[in-house]
Order: structure tokens, then C-alpha cells, then sequence
């Protein structure tokens, strides 16, 4: 066996099935990777950000089965890509019952995140969720599980921000839409 440097995992292999340290098994989900392929970038650039994501994905236990792209200058504001691809994705989600998550190369906003969740019926993840989660799995010690706890956190807290701003958006426009036919 090689010289073990400290702090350096070596010929580490996760076998499936097996149990980790604290006897848990390591469940691997089946999901799928999506992203966006602006006119400006080339399918190569594209196709070598999924690649990284399929190995983020991998890292954090979730198996890639399929790969979705759309061409398009930028992601749609309400649902990140058009309406018939988001129609062909979820159409591809429900009639693959073992795939159980959904992850985006970009960041997604809360509208984008709530929206997708209600065609596709699986969690749903962009980039920056899936590296927080990544982290929360590999924590080891307490200060670890802090650190990645509150980024975690910070993660959440921002996205229920936006939400609520969008919640309270929605209401003065509908109370004021209301006023306005009332007068």
C-alpha cells in the first residue's frame, strides 16, 4: 500500500451498496442535468460545463440518466427555458419514474426554482444548491457542519427573501388593481 499523506485520501472507491463509517447506506438518486446554450457559446463549452456538473451530481450521490440543452440567448425569467422544452423534460421525468431530482447548470431564482417544481414533481437543483449540499455530505467536523450549516442557511434565507418580495409585489398590485376598479 502507498505511503498515506496526511490529509490526503488516497484509492478511495465508494461501492454501492456498502456502508459507510457510520453504517448508513449511501442511497444514489437518478436525476437529469440541464442548462441553457446561449448563441454566443459553442456546443463544446456547453457539453464540458454538464460534464463537471454530471460530476458534481455524482459527487453529491445523484446518477445522471440524460442530458437536456436549449439554444437560447437567456434563460426565460419565469421558467429558465421555453415552455414545449419545459413540457419535454417533464414529459421525460413522468414517464421515468425512478428519476427523482432536476439539476440546472445556472443559478435558478425562486420564481424559476417554484415554477419548474410544479411541471416536474421532483426537487429541483441549481448549480450553487447542489455544491451547498455537496458540502453538507462532506462535513466532518463540527466546524465543518457549521460553516456549511450557515452558508446553507444564507442560501435559503435569500431565496425566501426574494420570494416574500415577490409574494408582497404581487399582493400591492392586486389590492391596488382592486382600488383602482372600485373608483
Amino acid at each position: 500500500m502507498a505511503k498515506k499523506e496526511p490529509g490526503i485520501v488516497k484509492d478511495f472507491e465508494w461501492n454501492l451498496g456498502e456502508k459507510d463509517k457510520r453504517g448508513l447506506e449511501r442511497k444514489i438518486e437518478k436525476g437529469i442535468v440541464i442548462a441553457i446554450v446561449p448563441a454566443s457559446n459553442k456546443e463544446a463549452e456547453v457539453m464540458e460545463h454538464l460534464d463537471e456538473l454530471e460530476f458534481l451530481a455524482e459527487t453529491a450521490g445523484v446518477e445522471s440518466v440524460k442530458r437536456f440543452t436549449q439554444r437560447l440567448e437567456q434563460p426565460n425569467t419565469l421558467t429558465y427555458f421555453g415552455k414545449g422544452k419545459l413540457e419535454e423534460v417533464g414529459q421525460y421525468i413522468r414517464s421515468h419514474e425512478e428519476i427523482s431530482v432536476a439539476i440546472f447548470d445556472d443559478d435558478l431564482s425562486p420564481k424559476q426554482l417554484h415554477a419548474i417544481e410544479e411541471v416536474f414533481k421532483v426537487k429541483v437543483l441549481d448549480r450553487s444548491g447542489l455544491i451547498l449540499d455537496i458540502f453538507a455530505q462532506r462535513a466532518k467536523t463540527a466546524q465543518a457542519r457549521a460553516s456549511g450549516f450557515s452558508a446553507n442557511a444564507i442560501y435559503v434565507a435569500t431565496l425566501a427573501r426574494i420570494m416574500d418580495a415577490l409574494r408582497a409585489s404581487a399582493w400591492w398590485c392586486r389590492n391596488a388593481w382592486t382600488r383602482r376598479k372600485r373608483n
